[in-house]
């Protein structure tokens, strides 16, 4: 036997003999923003805007019906109401506005450390897990590292999901401590994060040594809405040491995602034979009506997905002589030859639009394809708690009629 066959015969026993998990991930670069200077209110100005702000918006929707709109707003100093608009606008320590976003029907159900016991108690610590997930700048999450050390190399942030939950694309980070420009410099910051999706690690999230939201488009997770729950976490692999020589932190961790455009369980559904069928009982192989531009005639058209999403905060659309409960970026075809929803920002960048999808006015009129009339849309009201909602993907068509009203399908735009 050669010396060069044994040595070949030894190079091929150590690549079989690699540990399956030994493949490499991706690393993935971020998109950075500049930070915000929300230094002119102190911590406690900032919450008590925003805890004005948010009973505002709770309580306007009851007070709008008696005339008396924005009722607790018009009622704040003034210097309540600069800091409580530039909260609502993204311009103060906070990362999410009281208005809809994916947030709205997306989101981990609970934040927490798990790693050999590393900060399996620390609920009520100012460093505490949740503090990486609470919208809040002025708070931070701080990793449990022993003496000396910057980071504990077996701690991971897990974010755990609801089943059939909408699925993640994006992930927001702001590093280090944002309080202040002087409290960032002394942080320790991270470097390299492992991101891991159900205990397998799928990417590596290379930071860079900024202060501002840096942002990751990848997956999305999971590749298709699950019928189960799933966790994405991260553990720190490597950091930027800060002035002071404390553990590594984190201000917040954000998500974005996919999956907010559906209907409530309830919504009657035109099919191809005349008749309807709830949205929660369509399967796929049953066929509905879609709409010809082309022709102007209704045509029928197979379903070959349901899709099903666990959503909050849905709203319910009102129109001259019916309702229909929907996300708020679900497009409507208008008397104006135009699709329109309630939050186009959403249904133009989160989806494929054949055309730009305009924003849902008072006075809109909404095509009834089966009456050939329009409806006028008045309003909507927000409704409180989560419920499975649904969507429709079609074989051919792009359209179909929810409680009569002609609606969009929407394919997912490709990260």
């Amino acid at each position: 036997m050669t010396f060069r066959f044994v040595a070949l015969f030894g190079f091929c026993f150590l690549l079989m003999s690699a540990p399956a998990g030994a493949q490499s991930v991706t690393v993935y670069t971020p998109r950075v923003e500049p930070p915000i200077d929300f230094s002119y209110a102190t911590p406690k100005q900032w919450n008590r805007a925003m805890y004005a702000d948010y009973f505002w918006n709770k309580r306007d929707q009851w007070f709008q019906y008696l005339g008396k709109s924005k009722w607790i707003y018009v009622r704040m100093p003034k210097r309540q109401q600069v800091l409580a608009d530039s909260a609502e606008s993204l311009r103060g320590p906070y990362t999410e506005s009281v208005g809809c976003s994916w947030y709205c029907s997306g989101g981990p159900d609970s934040v927490y450390t798990s790693a050999a016991g590393v900060g399996a108690n620390r609920s009520k610590s100012t460093r505490a897990a949740v503090h990486a997930h609470d919208f809040s700048l002025l708070q931070s999450w701080q990793a449990q590292a022993a003496s000396g050390q910057l980071f504990a190399p077996d701690e991971e942030l897990v974010f755990s999901f609801r089943a059939k939950s909408p699925r993640v694309d994006e992930i927001k980070i702001w590093n280090g401590n944002h309080r202040t420009s002087e409290l960032w410099q002394a942080s320790t910051r991270v470097k390299t994060l492992e991101l891991s999706y159900d205990g397998t690690p799928v990417a590596v999230l290379a930071l860079e040594d900024v202060r501002g939201r840096q942002s990751f488009k990848l997956g999305p997770f999971p590749a298709e809405i699950s019928p189960q729950t799933f966790r994405l976490s991260v553990k720190i692999t490597s950091v930027y040491p800060g002035a002071a020589g404390t553990p590594a932190e984190f201000a917040e961790i954000n998500f974005d995602g996919l999956d907010v455009h559906c209907f409530g369980p309830e919504t009657p559904i035109a099919l191809a034979n005349g008749t309807s069928k709830r949205i929660d009982r369509i399967v796929p192989g049953d066929t509905v009506q879609t709409f010809n531009f082309r022709t102007g005639q209704l045509e029928p058209a197979r379903v070959s997905r349901l899709v099903a999403a666990v959503h909050a905060h849905l709203l319910r659309l009102h129109f001259e002589d019916r309702t229909v409960v929907a996300t708020d970026d679900h497009p409507f075809w208008t008397e104006s030859g135009a699709w329109a929803s309630y939050n186009p920002l959403k249904s133009n960048t989160l989806y494929v639009q054949g055309t730009p999808v305009r924003a849902l006015t008072p006075g809109d009129r909404i095509f009834l394809p089966e009456e050939n009339r329009y409806v006028e849309w008045c309003g909507a009201e927000q409704l409180n708690g989560a419920q499975t909602t649904y969507t429709l993907e079609l074989e051919n068509g792009q359209s179909f009629l929810a409680n009569g009203l002609l609606v969009q399908t929407e394919a997912v735009l490709q990260p």
